[in-house]
């Protein structure tokens, strides 16, 4: 009692057609993040780079952390 449905091939131009309304770009939402990964990178290294201690308590999850970003 199996379907056997049938592949159909889909060119890529057809593919964009069906997802095209799924991808609305938002430039608010990509700035707002760009510019929070920014600053919250930034502020990390410069957390890291006025410690007393290289790798001190949560200085160094900051160290760690700041590689993620930049």
């Amino acid at each position: 009692m199996s379907v056997i449905q049938e592949e159909k091939e889909i060119s890529i131009r057809e593919a964009r057609e069906l997802v095209k309304d799924l991808m609305v770009p938002n430039a608010f939402i990509y700035w707002v993040d760009f510019l929070f990964h920014i600053v919250l990178g930034w502020c990390s290294f410069y957390l890291c780079y006025n410690a007393d201690f290289f790798f001190s308590g949560p200085v160094g999850f900051l160290f760690c952390f700041n590689f993620l970003f930049l």
